[in-house]
């Protein structure tokens, strides 16, 4: 079973050394390892030329002029021959153990679909995080972000086709997105509780560092449109789901007004179709709840 690894490179000339490393160091044979070059300034394409001279001789490097790590990942998964692929960003590392671990659960079960791993994220100051997973539902998990990221799920190749792959029109919430998409087709999941990916958070230039106020009007967007398609294809995830839906998507309502009051107003007119009632969760309290249910959203967020 060939895995395809694909890694989107840009400007990542101090990192992509030890990401390779991470690669060919996994316990599991074969890989299929793509470089994608996406319209690097600094020395990412000669040094992944060097690389291919001088270590990794059957390392495939393509060119992606489109922007954005979403084009650079389908120009990956449109070269790959792989069954299953493995997205990695080049700031990241895979453990030994991690592509192996999930082959072994894909045969272990005759498996197709994505594994939903976990992760832990490397913070510039040190400080690990580990990512948790909510595996009572994957319909909720994918929602409320706790089903795996980009680089620590694998994915078949043959489900990320079905679904025209990467959304290349958005810069955040892209591994929702995906992830969304798949399930409304009806593509199965498996979880994995192994930490086997490390996340490496940069000083600057990542994507979670720009723009809070796009960033978390897509993230609602994303999710207010999965909303409309599960509740007319999926009525019962729906209906089993709807108030921890609709108290996540407050939440985040909530954070997207302290930056952008008037964009978190319009999006939150397209929730009120949902009923939902006072429920804590997601950093709403009891009595914020409460108070978020007989003020009102617009009033409330202009009181606070």
């Amino acid at each position: 079973m060939l895995v395809s690894v694909i890694i989107p490179c840009y400007n990542v000339a101090g990192f992509i050394d030890e990401c390779l490393e991470s690669v060919y160091g996994q316990e599991y044979k074969p890989l299929e390892v793509i470089c994608v070059n996406n319209n690097s300034t600094d020395e990412t394409l000669s040094q992944l030329q060097q690389l291919k001279q001088s270590h990794y001789p059957d390392l495939l490097i393509l060119e992606e002029s489109k922007k954005g790590a979403n084009a650079a990942r389908n120009c990956g998964l449109n070269h790959a021959t792989g069954e299953w692929i493995q997205f990695l960003d080049a700031d990241d590392l895979l453990l030994p153990a991690k592509i192996s671990t999930q082959v072994t659960t894909i045969k272990k079960h005759g498996f197709s679909g994505f594994i939903a791993a976990s992760a832990t994220r490397l913070k510039v100051n040190g400080e690990k995080y580990t990512y948790e997973l909510q595996e009572d539902d994957p319909y909720l998990a994918a929602f409320i972000g706790k089903a795996g990221t980009t680089c620590s799920n694998l994915w078949s190749k043959e489900w990320l086709i079905k679904v025209n792959g990467w959304n290349e029109s958005i810069q955040s919430s892209q591994e929702t997105d995906l992830m969304l998409r798949l399930l409304l087709a009806g593509c199965p999941v498996r979880f994995d509780t192994n930490s086997l990916t490390m996340l490496r958070d940069r000083a600057s230039g990542q994507i979670s560092q720009s723009d809070p106020s796009r960033r978390w009007s897509q993230l609602i967007f994303t999710r207010l449109h999965f909303l409309k398609n599960v509740q007319e294809h999926y009525p019962v995830v729906y209906e089993r789901n709807q108030q921890q839906f609709c108290t996540y998507l407050m939440s985040s309502l909530l954070t997207l007004a302290t930056y952008n009051r008037p964009q978190a107003l319009e999006l939150y007119k397209q929730m009120k179709s949902a009923s939902w009632k006072p429920s804590a969760g997601f950093g709403i309290s009891r009595s914020k709840a409460v108070f978020l249910k007989v003020l009102g959203f617009p009033l409330f967020t202009r009181l606070r």
